[in-house]
């Protein structure tokens, strides 16, 4: 590893080409301070946050929250430190095109405003907890479900998991979209228009 000689990441498209068959630590800020994705050969195979590992498949969150923050222009908030000596891996994770294509559908649902993006005065319940979801969404749901039937805010719940903001409220405007939950509070949504 030379992290004495870290990758810039300044655009999105950058970020997507270093990581093409490289292994290394992908580090990034966000509202919750730094995350590390560890990454081997095309797959993310560890995911920390603030020390403590996260579930891979809650990665897309995590990473949406940084874009929200950053934009399209990064200027810095990720670096990548590649690993120029990787071991032979057995090792499987999330594979990184997968990560790829699923920032993109997400960003492209809150760019054109196909999510209601909850602020973190909203109070939700459950709807329908039977609905198939996604790996992803699955493992959100679970973090999320005793939150939500214990009557806790968005905020309350970013405090209490510790999941990024922007990621969590996205996160709960898909189980929201899909018929989950449902929200109880007369608060606003935002329209926010970004670019990846």
């Amino acid at each position: 590893m030379a992290p004495s000689e870290p990758l810039n990441l300044t655009a999105l498209e950058q970020l997507w080409t270093s990581l093409e068959g490289r292994s290394g630590i992908l580090r990034l800020g966000g509202t919750l301070g730094s995350g590390d994705l560890i990454i081997e050969n095309h797959y993310l195979t560890a995911l920390r946050l603030k020390r403590k590992m996260i579930p891979l498949h809650l990665a897309a969150l995590l990473l949406l929250d940084a874009y929200q923050e950053t934009g399209r222009e990064m200027g810095g908030e990720f670096r990548f430190y590649p690993d120029d000596n990787p071991r032979p891996s057995k090792l499987h994770g999330l594979q990184i095109r997968d990560l790829k294509e699923q920032l993109e559908r997400w960003s492209l649902e809150v760019k054109n405003g196909g999510l209601r993006i909850p602020d973190e005065y909203a109070i939700f319940a459950v709807k329908n907890d039977n609905i198939p979801l996604e790996a992803d969404l699955t493992l959100l749901w679970q973090g999320v479900k005793r939150e939500i039937e214990a009557g806790r805010s968005v905020g309350e719940m970013i405090q209490d998991l510790e999941y990024p903001s922007f990621g969590l409220r996205v996160g709960l405007a898909k189980l929201r979209q899909l018929g989950v939950i449902h929200k109880l509070t007369p608060t606003f949504d935002f329209d926010l228009n970004f670019s990846f």
